[in-house]
C-alpha cells in the first residue's frame, strides 16, 4: 500500500493528439513503475486539480486534531475565486496532532526517562514508535525475527497497525499503514537501536476467517433478511473494531469455535445451529482454539455463507 499524493506535470501545447489506438485529440496520460506492484485494484480515487491545504489555528475548535477533519467538511472558499468552480473534501484531514495535555506530558518524560531515546528492550521500540508516528494505533515488537524466520539473531521486526477511526483507510478488516510510512519509521528506529542489529517494520498478515453455517430462525423472522443480519453478527463478532470504535484491534486474536456457537445460539433469532464449518484463508480448521502465528491478525472475511438447515421433522 502506498501514499496519497500530488503529482504535478506539464504538458506541451504542441503534442500530438493523433493516436493510432486511443481516441484522437485527447491527450493521454500514462503511468509506469519500474517494479511490479499489487497496488492497482486498491487505488480509492484519481482527481485532478488538487491541492493541499494547511490548517491555521485563528481560535479555532480543534478537537478535529484527534481522529481528522472528516471528509467533505469543507465545500466552498472563503473568498470566491471565479476561476473556481466548486471545491470538495473527498479524505479525512492527516497529520494533525492536538496539544499535549497534562497526562500526555508526564507520560512521555516518564517513558523518555526508561528508554532514554535508544532503542533497546521490545518495550523500548514499541513506545518510541507511538510517540513519534501519532498515525500509528499499536505496535508489536518481535525479537530475533527477520522476514522468513522467527529465529534470526539479530534481526528486530516490527507490526505496525495505523489508527482504524480514520475513516482513509482502504480497508477497514485489513488497515494498512503505506509504505512510505514504514521506510519512515523504520529509518527512525534505525538511528535509536544497535548498529549492529536489522530493522524491519511490516503491516501484519491478516488471516481471514470465513465462517460457513446452517441455521434455522425462529418461524416469525424473515429468512432471506436474518440470514444477511446473521452475516453481520457475524463480523461483529469476529472483528468488533470495524463496528465501534469502543473495540480496539488485538495482535493476539482468538477464535474459540465452541464460544462462537454459543454466541450465535444466544441470538434472539436464531432456533439452532445445524452445522458449522470454519476456514482460515480457505482452509478448513479442525481445531476448537484457531489462533494464527505471530505476525499475523485474524479477522473477519467480508462475506460468511449462511444457509437456512432443512426442517427436522421430529
Amino acid at each position: 500500500m502506498h501514499e496519497s499524493g500530488i503529482v504535478k506535470f506539464k504538458i506541451p501545447k504542441d503534442l500530438d493528439t493523433d493516436h493510432t489506438r486511443f481516441t484522437d485529440g485527447l491527450v493521454w496520460v500514462r503511468a509506469k513503475s519500474k517494479r511490479s506492484y499489487d497496488a492497482v485494484c486498491k487505488i480509492q480515487g484519481i482527481y485532478t486539480q488538487a491541492v493541499l491545504a494547511v490548517f491555521e489555528n485563528h481560535d479555532n475548535e480543534l478537537s478535529h486534531l484527534n481522529n481528522g477533519l472528516e471528509a467533505n467538511t469543507i465545500t466552498k472558499l472563503i473568498t470566491r475565486v471565479p476561476q473556481v468552480k466548486s471545491v470538495s473534501q473527498p479524505y479525512n484531514s492527516f497529520d494533525g496532532k492536538y496539544k499535549e495535555t497534562d497526562a500526555e506530558y508526564y507520560r512521555r518524560v516518564s517513558e523518555r526517562l526508561r528508554h532514554k531515546n535508544r532503542a533497546v528492550t521490545q518495550w523500548d521500540y514499541e513506545q518510541l514508535v507511538l510517540q513519534e508516528f501519532p498515525e500509528v494505533f499499536k505496535v508489536k515488537c518481535l525479537n530475533h525475527t527477520s522476514e522468513n524466520s522467527y529465529l534470526a539473531p539479530g534481526h528486530v521486526t516490527l507490526m505496525v497497525v495505523p489508527n482504524i477511526r480514520n475513516k482513509n483507510a482502504f480497508d477497514i478488516y485489513q488497515p494498512r499503514v503505506s509504505r512510505a510510512s514504514l521506510n519512515r519509521i523504520q529509518n527512525y528506529v534505525s538511528e535509536l537501536n544497535a548498529m549492529q542489529v536489522q530493522t524491519h517494520v511490516v503491516n501484519p498478515n491478516y488471516k481471514e476467517a470465513k465462517v460457513e453455517a446452517a441455521v434455522r430462525f425462529f418461524t416469525q423472522y424473515d429468512e432471506s433478511f436474518y440470514t444477511r443480519q446473521l452475516d453481520e453478527d457475524i463480523k461483529k463478532y469476529i472483528s468488533p473494531w470495524a463496528f465501534t470504535e469502543s473495540k480496539d484491534i488485538d495482535f493476539n486474536i482468538k477464535l474459540n469455535v465452541n464460544q462462537l456457537i454459543t454466541y450465535l445460539e444466544q441470538l434472539y433469532y436464531v432456533d439452532y445451529i445445524d452445522e458449522i464449518k470454519i476456514y482460515v484463508n480457505n482452509v478448513l480448521q479442525k481445531q476448537a482454539l484457531i489462533e494464527v502465528d505471530p505476525k499475523s491478525i485474524l479477522v473477519s472475511a467480508k462475506q460468511h455463507k449462511v444457509t437456512v438447515a432443512d426442517q427436522v421433522c421430529i
